[in-house]
């Protein structure tokens, strides 16, 4: 199992950074006039466009969450040729070929 990060696209990032830039500039600008929620109107401003603009110049990126994917199975028709190759090689009996052959179409479906 193997955990991959889920991040915004390059683009989305892009438009929410130049947002930011533009709250940042109003939250300075208005800092006098809003007080303290002006301080945390410009805090929290830099802090989302921070984010996004990692996301936007990094190659890692910041994930905003993770998801478990599971390796993927070995391919449905890599299985029949092997058990076919077995069967050819003459390693398994018919009786044995026809029971795993049933058992993969079945596991296919």
């Amino acid at each position: 199992m193997k955990k991959v990060r889920v991040k915004p696209s390059k683009f989305s990032s892009a438009i929410a950074g130049v947002i930011g830039i533009i709250f940042v500039i109003f939250g300075i600008t208005q800092i006098s006039v809003m007080g303290i929620f002006g301080v945390v109107w410009t805090l929290g401003a830099a802090g989302v466009t921070g984010y996004h603009l990692y996301n936007l110049f990094s190659s890692k990126g910041a994930g905003v969450y993770e998801i478990d994917i599971h390796e993927q199975q070995e391919d449905f028709d890599a299985k029949l040729r092997k058990l076919d190759k077995l069967y050819q090689d003459g390693i398994i009996s018919k009786e044995e070929y026809e029971i795993k052959k049933a058992e993969i179409l079945n596991s296919k479906w």
